[in-house]
């Protein structure tokens, strides 16, 4: 979900400024890692139906949840419009992750505890159709099923002993995968995938490396793996023979990263090639002194609007320029406290939006001028045609 758009506003390319004695230009590209994905196991799964039955929670118990995964949901998509570092990300999960907790009583906790540990399946099956079978894992589960396509074919396995899901998910997606289908969970829903179809990365769950572990080997995932300060040359050097084997594979150079959907093996394998390439150490950081002097001091400037609503102009200026500002009531005067570089784009702004509004007065002058232009082609006296007199000559 993508938060409101601001509204549309030309901003000045802050990158392209006149030389400033004393200033030297960064030419270092600042890295920013991927956000991270939500925790394995999160307790946002408890406003599943199955969760809700399981855990008896109370009306309202779900209202608040709901409420909670909404409020979750805002704020991660605020967090991705900002460019936000992973660690606002993490914080967003763990107050959420709180506060579930908390909703919860202790008997509804160890509930939960008991379903995720004591999940053991058991596997007798005489010629079964593929959907029969699948039905009867996800009700042993407490898994809501979820088909886009029945594998063609029955299975026969008769070995009553208890299995846990990721022994039952290997052993059944290595009879699927002949036929071109894959068992992956999402949550609490077992997805039963078409992969002789399209599709996207909206299809399979995000995970991170660190939560691989707590998948089958067999499940198709979607990973983002970053590979931070490496050199990117040699990264995608390594990782190019892939693109042949692997139905989507998607390289972002400008992120240092790299999103594959594949098996949980083959993730772990490309985890590894990617550590595997030497990582030179991080540049060291510039003494304080020495960034006071590449960055210059903040300094008060005053913008008069002459033609332009004061009121407006501030607002658009606090929206796309990060400096404070002060305006005293009825004043045409905006004082502004900022950097060299924020002076620039706020000058560069106020140009436009002159521009802008000499157009809007313009085109409003000549509004004004057509009514009467109308009245007076409307009150126009037409003459009569009359035939010209010529007297006759020699008299």
């Amino acid at each position: 979900m993508r938060p409101p758009e601001s509204p549309s506003v030309p901003v000045a390319d802050s990158s392209v400024q006149p030389d400033v004695e004393g200033e030297e230009e960064d030419t270092e590209k600042e890295y920013i890692p991927p956000p991270p994905p939500p925790p394995a196991n999160s307790l946002v799964r408890i406003v599943d139906p199955a969760v809700i039955d399981q855990l008896q929670l109370t009306a309202a118990q779900r209202t608040e949840a709901f409420r909670l995964v909404n409020v979750q949901a805002l704020e991660l998509s605020k967090a991705h419009a900002v460019n936000a570092p992973p660690e606002q990300f993490l914080a967003i999960y763990k107050q959420t992750e709180d506060a579930l907790s908390n909703l919860l009583t202790d008997l509804q906790k160890a509930r939960l505890t008991a379903g995720i540990e004591s999940e053991t399946f058991i596997l007798v099956f005489d010629k079964q159709p593929w959907v029969n079978v699948l039905q009867s894992i996800a009700a042993q589960g407490g898994y809501h099923l979820n088909m886009t396509a029945v594998p063609p074919g029955t299975f026969t396995y008769d070995e009553p002993d208890k299995r846990t899901i990721i022994q039952v998910l290997n052993l059944l997606n290595g009879i699927l995968i002949t036929e071109g289908f894959n068992i992956t969970r999402k949550g609490r829903i077992l997805q039963v995938i078409d992969l002789r179809k399209p599709y996207t990365n909206w299809t399979f769950p995000e995970m991170r490396v660190e939560d691989l572990k707590d998948r089958a080997a067999s499940e198709f995932v979607q990973v983002r793996h970053s590979w931070g300060r490496r050199p990117s040359d040699r990264v995608l050097a390594t990782l190019e023979p892939l693109k042949n084997n692997n139905p989507f594979i998607q390289m972002f150079p400008a992120g240092n990263t790299v999103l594959i959907i594949d098996r949980v093996e083959i993730q772990n394998s490309i985890q590894g090639i990617i550590a595997r390439t030497e990582e030179p150490p991080p540049s060291p950081t510039p003494p304080m002194q020495e960034r006071q002097r590449r960055a210059p001091a903040p300094t008060w400037h005053t913008y008069t609007i002459e033609y332009m609503n004061p009121d407006n102009v501030m607002n658009i200026l606090q929206q796309h320029v990060g400096a404070r500002m002060i305006r005293l009531e009825n004043s045409k005067e905006i004082h502004v406290y900022g950097r060299q570089a924020q002076h620039y784009q706020i000058e560069s702004l106020l140009k436009m939006l002159e521009a802008d509004s000499s157009v809007v007065r313009k085109k409003e002058a000549e509004a004004e001028k057509e009514p009467e232009k109308e009245k007076k082609e409307t009150h126009r006296i037409v003459p009569y045609s009359i035939t010209p007199y010529f007297a006759p000559r020699g008299r």
